[in-house]
């Protein structure tokens, strides 16, 4: 058997706090509110989940934003095309 010390280096201890970040955000009930792998990669690399996750909700304000913009400027072109029959 061969013997190894079994020092932690300073780098595995900063580790700790961001692998529990991770298991917290990915322990959520709901799946949309866990994070994707990149997620996790972002949140290892030194991101807060609170701060990933702030991007991800105004991502999808403006996704739905962009989205309804969309809906109500082909309802005014059926309504111009409607007029003009």
């Amino acid at each position: 058997m061969d013997s190894q010390g079994l020092e932690i280096s300073p780098e595995e201890y900063e580790r700790g706090p961001k692998v529990c970040e991770v298991i917290i955000a990915c322990c959520q009930h709901d799946p949309n509110v866990r994070p994707s792998r990149e997620d996790v990669l972002r949140i290892l690399g030194g991101e807060s989940w609170a701060n990933i996750r702030a991007h991800r909700i105004t991502a999808q304000r403006d996704a739905v934003g962009a989205v309804g913009a969309v809906l109500l400027i082909g309802l005014a072109f059926l309504g111009v095309a409607a007029l003009a029959a």
